[in-house]
């Protein structure tokens, strides 16, 4: 194994050579096959005879996993591979179907591939009433689009057989001195053999291959190069051919009515004697029949369909159109997921040697700036006193709160964006008969915005009235001027105007402001200013 292959895993594709196991609970199968000018060769076939077993222990409910716990099918494989030489002692095993299961169904094309892995096998649940914590499976699913509605789907195929099958087959067959690759069902070996010999056949299309053995005829029903439904019908006894009934029909309409189309064009008749089955598969199928002849393609007579899938489990890394269905893939890779998972190593081991390469130049910068800082200190022995003996992130902080401060500086310095509006709103406000003599603005260093300011004001009011006038003017002013956005923002409710002396009251005063006030005016002091500002 090269070392690319130890790191991803296997690439059967580049060692395609098995051996084909076919497993029945009456009959066994190996078959050794090659590739050669684009055809199958079959090099060998074997039926390895197997003592009849007790069949009230097999349970069908559990797919007679019971079977595989018995001695008699391992006993009779080991005495027939130790007897001949084989070319390999890879091993794909197909199982017959008293051993797995085969479902075809269709979900939504909305559900993303992400999500296959959960949403199929609770779909199947729908079709397949078995424990699935003892169950082992697998599915493939192809796009179509529905022939009534246009409306794309996906169908899915789904096998499954269970754990213990799989675990004695994986310790029988380690015993017996032979490596387990593949385990898949029955009807994709044959499926595969069909697909792969089938010279006359066009294109993707549905068709029935339909096998006649001396007592027992499978049809396979093939869709997108894919198994979607297995048939087995006993047909020994003296019942005459043309009275026999297959029930082919009933199967093409359950998957006509899940596709909304019927998408099998042709029956394929092959087989053992199979002329008197003519008629009888062109009754009940509805169908073309086409006979074909498989000792053309293997130059033997096949009389089981145990043959056929051995055929076809032996050439399963050879083949390149029917789908996986596979219940031990383990670390093995198809030819294209090989491939895939190597570029992606590529791509990665370029992605790291590239982050190795900007790490050495960042270094190399790191190094050539503390060149730089000690030649520049070398230069320049006079240090700021301020960053004497601090780090880095002191230093910075300092810088930050220097920074803040100069802002905060700035912003008192140019005081025409805090004090401007206010003295607009003021002179925007006050009525003719209205003196100002002073005004104090407080706020905080730095400010803290409208609560931590803090306005009064002393003047006076001469309307050349009465004091009730006077008084009324500056109780309207105080009034107009809270009512302003930059006084609300400041004063809220606290806003207050006191009257120091009111005119017509006989006296005359200093005002606070030191302004000589007669009786003829009032002054009044206005206080603005929210609590807790300064």
């Amino acid at each position: 194994m090269s070392f690319s292959e130890t790191l991803i895993g296997k690439n059967m594709n580049a060692h395609p050579d098995c051996l084909g196991i076919y497993i029945g609970i009456d009959e066994m199968y190996i078959a050794q096959s090659s590739k050669k000018d684009s055809g199958t060769v079959l090099e060998s076939l074997v039926r390895v005879p197997i003592n009849s077993v007790d069949k009230t222990l097999l349970k069908p409910l559990d797919l007679n996993e019971a079977f595989f716990s018995m001695d008699n099918w391992l006993e009779a494989l080991g005495k027939v591979t130790s007897k001949k030489k084989w070319k390999t002692n890879k091993v794909v095993v197909s199982l017959a179907p008293a051993f797995c299961l085969l479902r075809h169904f269709v979900i939504p094309a909305a559900i993303e591939r992400k999500m296959w892995k959960s949403s199929i096998p609770l779909q199947a649940r729908k079709y397949i009433h078995f424990p699935f914590e003892k169950a082992e499976y697998a599915y493939h699913v192809y796009e179509f689009e529905t022939a009534a509605t246009k409306q794309k789907r996906l169908g899915v195929v789904f096998a499954m057989t269970t754990k213990l099958i799989i675990e004695r087959l994986q310790k029988g067959l380690k015993a017996a001195g032979l490596e387990l690759v593949s385990v898949e069902p029955s009807s994709l070996s044959m499926g595969r053999a069909f697909n792969d010999s089938d010279k006359e056949a066009i294109g993707p299309g549905g068709r029935i291959y339909s096998f006649f053995g001396k007592d027992m005829a499978s049809f396979v029903f093939l869709n997108e190069n894919a198994p979607v439904l297995l048939r087995e019908v006993e047909i020994y006894g003296s019942l005459p051919a043309e009275r026999r009934r297959f029930e082919i029909t009933n199967c093409t309409e359950f998957i006509a009515k899940q596709l909304e189309k019927d998408p099998f064009e042709e029956a394929v008749i092959m087989g053992h004697d199979t002329e008197q089955w003519i008629p009888a598969l062109e009754a009940d199928s509805k169908k073309p029949v086409r006979k074909w002849d498989l000792r053309e393609v293997y130059g033997i007579e096949t009389n089981s369909a145990g043959e056929i899938a051995a055929i076809g489990a032996s050439i399963k890394f050879y083949d390149h159109k029917t789908p996986d269905l596979d219940f031990t893939k383990g670390t093995r890779l198809s030819d294209y997921e090989f491939n895939a998972s190597l570029t992606a190593w590529k791509i990665a081991a370029v992605i790291i040697v590239i982050f190795l390469l900007l790490i050495g130049k960042g270094w190399l910068g790191v190094q050539s700036k503390a060149s730089e800082l000690a030649r520049t200190k070398a230069s320049n022995r006079q240090t700021i006193a301020d960053f004497e003996g601090l780090t880095a992130n002191q230093i910075q902080s300092n810088l930050s709160k220097m920074k803040s401060q100069n802002g905060n500086l700035s912003t008192l310095l140019s005081g025409d964006s805090v004090l401007v509006p206010v003295l607009e709103e003021i002179v925007n406000t006050i009525p003719q008969e209205m003196w100002i003599t002073k005004l104090s603005y407080t706020d905080s260093f730095p400010s803290k915005g409208a609560s931590s300011r803090k306005i009064d004001m002393e003047g006076v009011i001469k309307t050349g009235k009465d004091g009730r006038a006077d008084l009324a003017l500056g109780n309207q002013f105080k009034d107009a001027l809270v009512q302003q956005p930059i006084f609300q923002q400041i004063c809220g409710k606290t806003a207050t105007i006191r009257y120091v002396n009111v005119a017509g009251a006989g006296t005359s005063a200093a005002s606070a402001g030191g302004r000589e006030t007669t009786g003829q005016e009032t002054s009044f002091v206005f206080t603005c200013g929210k609590e807790g500002g300064r």
